[in-house]
């Protein structure tokens, strides 16, 4: 900060001191429009080519882009345009129960020729109706057997495996629990409100209680899952805030915990996903799960990643969305047009790309980047360059450009293999799930909830990635949980493994 007092009467630097207070003042500006924007304005981070005008840049290479720009225009004729509907799906398991109108014996001559009509066919109007859920108990009578001669034994059958024998909830009640948290983000209280207007009041200490015990006997799948993601040739993570509840004498407020999020197994197939739980976001998390892995790691620039690329046998591939952010950011900070918009220009070039990339098979994907994107990488590379020393070292501009060259090769590497991406928006999209939940249920009690939480979102997003249903996947497994043996018996329940009982 620059101080206020000046101790000089010298002009030569009055005039210095006032560039700098003048830079300062325009930085501030700068931070605040974009404080403003991120509060009220759209979080959206598109942009229109024709936004590129920039003044050092050459005129012919500017006529260029809006010539680009307009034969990227799509013409859309107004009476043509129609808003897309959207169709109700009615799944085909749901029962149908048919309603018969017929007319009235009456009218059913015809009123020219007084002749008796023929049914000819049938309309259907379909409705969608409600059914409250319901709730049954379950008694498990047990026999017993007493010797009468010498009254010294009695027998009892024994109950089926249970993943929870001695307490009330069921596999499909907790599996029900399970889905209402963390998939429909619902907190323990508003589960058990929803369970007294059926009839049946489970406390949520009696809900808690039971999905911890449920998430100590379900950590093993979760276990063989990272060793599934471990397998791969690439791991995509990104961590997001989980708040703990304060346990610390003194301290007046919650810990910033972590979860740590994984994505990862083989090219082509659903992947998987394991959350890890810890207190803080130290290195040693990430060290801990790739020990002992070698491929690619897509992450940002998260130091703490850093050490694990020193061997060689972990290559870092870095999320081009999160170097896109930081140019976008710069345009919502400015008023006018600014250099930033043609770096953004360019990732636009990148990301018609992989357009098309997504559409052709996996194991041409890397020759056609080869030969569309890297041209365009190579131009972004010389812009960088030419900028770098161009503007201001403090501006919000030269801290974007900094972070492209620092972590170009990695931003870059994308390109060398068919099963990588230029971002890390599926991981982005899967820690938005564990997000809209800490919002509301706000933090976990302890270390051991925080590790139950991320075994379940563990669970959850996999079962989703494989397009499961969640809840019966989540029920079946907890049914045959309690019969697990062997690694064997684990692995079949894991979502990429998992079959029903009928298959």
């Amino acid at each position: 900060m620059i101080s206020t007092e000046i101790q000089t009467r010298d002009p030569d630097q009055l005039l210095v001191i006032i560039d700098e207070q003048d830079q300062e003042i325009e930085q501030l500006k700068e931070a605040l429009r974009l404080l403003r924007h991120n509060r009220f304005g759209a979080s959206q981070e598109s942009f229109n080519a024709l936004q590129v005008p920039l003044f050092p840049i050459d005129e012919g290479e500017y006529k260029a882009c809006l010539e680009q720009a307009e034969k990227d225009k799509t013409e859309v004729p107004s009476h043509q345009r129609r808003k897309p509907k959207k169709r109700v799906i009615l799944a085909d398991h749901l029962s149908r129960e048919r309603v018969d109108i017929d007319l009235p014996e009456e009218e059913k001559t015809c009123p020219c020729c007084d002749t008796e009509m023929t049914k000819i066919g049938e309309d259907i109007t379909k409705k969608v109706e409600f059914v409250p859920a319901t709730l049954k108990v379950r008694e498990y009578t047990r026999a017993k057997y007493a010797c009468k001669h010498c009254q010294g034994h009695i027998k009892r059958a024994d109950l089926p495996p249970m993943i929870l024998p001695k307490s009330v909830l069921s596999a499909s009640i907790l599996a029900y629990i399970i889905v209402s948290k963390f998939v429909d983000h619902l907190p323990l209280h508003r589960i058990e409100r929803q369970f007294e207007r059926l009839g049946c009041y489970l406390p949520r200490g009696m809900q808690c209680r039971g999905l911890l015990k449920v998430a100590e006997q379900s950590a093993v799948l979760v276990k063989l899952m990272s060793d599934d993601i471990r397998a791969g040739p690439v791991i995509a993570t990104d961590d997001t805030i989980m708040p703990l509840q304060n346990d610390i004498p003194g301290r007046g407020r919650t810990i910033q915990g972590r979860l740590w999020v994984y994505r990862g197994g083989p090219p082509g197939e659903p992947p998987l996903i394991v959350f890890r739980f810890t207190r803080t976001r130290s290195q040693s998390e990430p060290l801990d799960f790739f020990k002992g892995y070698k491929g690619y790691l897509m992450s940002d620039g998260y130091p703490g990643y850093q050490l694990l690329f020193k061997s060689g046998e972990i290559k870092h591939v870095a999320c081009n969305v999160h170097a896109r952010r930081k140019f976008v950011e710069v345009v919502r900070s400015m008023k006018k047009a600014h250099r930033a918009h043609e770096a953004i220009a360019i990732y636009k070039q990148l990301y018609k790309v992989e357009k098309v990339v997504n559409t052709l098979p996996l194991n041409e994907r890397s020759t056609y980047r080869q030969e569309r994107a890297l041209p365009i990488l190579k131009q972004m590379e010389a812009w960088l360059l030419d900028q770098q020393s161009a503007v201001l070292p403090k501006s919000k501009l030269a801290k974007a450009i900094n972070y492209c060259l620092n972590l170009w090769p990695a931003l870059k590497r994308y390109v060398e293999a068919d099963f990588l991406k230029p971002d890390n928006n599926d991981v982005e999209r899967i820690v938005r799930s564990a997000a809209l939940g800490r919002k509301n249920y706000l933090f976990t009690g302890s270390d051991r909830g925080g590790e139950a939480i991320a075994i379940f979102y563990s669970l959850v997003e996999s079962a989703k990635a494989h397009n499961l249903n969640v809840l019966h996947y989540l029920t079946n497994v907890l049914e045959r949980l309690p019969y697990c043996k062997t690694t064997e018996d684990y692995r079949a329940l894991t979502p990429n493994r998992w079959k029903p009982y009928n298959q």
